[in-house]
């Protein structure tokens, strides 16, 4: 019986594919004897004997450990943490190294896709496992390769932009008020509401917000610098129970499109020089009352706050209905998106660029409604 992983060309020679390479003979026999041949060779049985009993995830583990030191991020780091301990080890945990198949490979991610990940997360566990594989150099000896013809499959579907969550001119105004409201005594009820507003006119995200220091900050031309942000990170070094198992750092910002200016507006501006009476002689911006800058999740503490003061949790809309909008501090950055583009005179591409989107087409993706009623006027163009 004939080897069916040996199989005719068209310029009527024969070949198979093994260990990651393509081997041709102009006989059948040949190209047969050749692969049996290859296939009991040294490099067969020592992929066998030093890894034939390893299972994925300890090949995953032992790779987070070598990666640890060669990651520059510790954001990045956490990303390949989660991937592994998420979407990769629970499933192939007892799965030994060396059965890995396309098949294996690609039932993995469609289960995957059925449990709801996005595409991107899909992406990056088989980058990972693939990765991981390559670092140890495994992968080019297995007698196929077990990524060939691997198709990452379509998740779920991801939010449209019609599904983006944001705030009305109206709500942002009681936004702002809630977060600028002051007490019978005349002192502020949220020391740092004025960031709130800060987020609102800018777009930035709140991350970027909690790491600008007031040398990112030119009152005389009206501009703001965006060139770092603010993470929760899990900590890796700690050593003791006591040492928090998760710690802010800085880190550059998420994308090189992401280090921008922007300019302030008159609503702006005036919160910044309220934070600036309250922190000016801190390095941050967002400093507490102790000169610390306040934690991202102190952040979101106080935004939630903020929101229920406001009664977002009892908006009424269009419909009627009373629908919660207790959202995380995110949603002041597509508040702000929405808002412009929204406006009569608004250039989309300039607005990305205030967003730090890497293309315009992600703004216009995420940002732009298409309603029927801008479709009928539309055609009506042409009457």
């Amino acid at each position: 019986m004939s080897n069916p992983k040996v199989y005719k060309r068209n310029d009527g020679n024969y070949c198979f594919k093994l260990f990651g390479k393509t081997y041709v003979r102009a006989k059948r026999k040949d190209a047969e004897k050749y692969y049996t041949e290859l296939l009991n060779s040294t490099k067969y049985r020592k992929l066998v004997e030093d890894y034939g009993k390893t299972t994925i995830a300890q090949l995953m583990y032992d790779w987070l450990g070598l990666q640890k030191g060669l990651t520059k991020k510790v954001s990045t780091y956490d990303r390949k943490v989660q991937i592994v301990e998420h979407q990769i080890v629970p499933y192939l945990e007892k799965q030994q190294v060396i059965s890995l198949t396309s098949t294996t490979v690609q039932t993995w991610l469609n289960e995957l896709a059925v449990q709801g990940y996005s595409y991107s997360t899909i992406k990056k566990a088989k980058e990972y496992l693939q990765a991981a594989l390559r670092f140890h150099k495994i992968l080019n000896k297995f007698e196929e390769n077990p990524f060939d013809d691997v198709v990452v499959p379509a998740s779920a579907p991801s939010k449209k932009s019609d599904d983006i969550v944001y705030y009305t001119e109206k709500e942002i105004k009681k936004i702002y008020a809630a977060a600028t409201k002051k007490d019978s005594t005349g002192k502020y009820i949220y020391r740092l509401g004025d960031a709130v507003i800060v987020l609102g006119e800018t777009g930035m995200r709140s991350g970027e917000f909690l790491a600008l220091t007031w040398n990112d900050v030119d009152f005389k031309n009206g501009m703001i610098s965006i060139t770092k942000t603010r993470q929760h990170v899990k900590n890796h070094n700690k050593k003791t129970p006591t040492e928090p198992s998760y710690v802010d750092v800085i880190n550059p910002p998420k994308t090189e499109s992401s280090i921008r200016t922007i300019p302030m507006s008159k609503k702006c501006k005036a919160a910044m020089k309220r934070l600036q009476k309250l922190n000016g002689g801190f390095e941050y911006v967002s400093s507490t009352e102790k000169k610390t800058p306040i934690t991202v999740r102190n952040f979101a503490r106080m935004f939630r706050d903020i929101l229920y003061a406001a009664e977002m949790d009892k908006v009424v809309d269009e419909r009627g209905r009373t629908v919660n909008k207790i959202y995380g501090p995110h949603s002041m950055r597509h508040s702000f998106a929405t808002r412009l583009i929204n406006k009569k005179d608004a250039n989309i591409a300039i607005v990305s660029k205030l967003l730090g989107h890497a293309d315009v087409s992600v703004t216009i993706n995420k940002y732009v409604h298409t309603k029927d009623e801008d479709k009928i006027n539309t055609i009506k163009l042409l009457d």
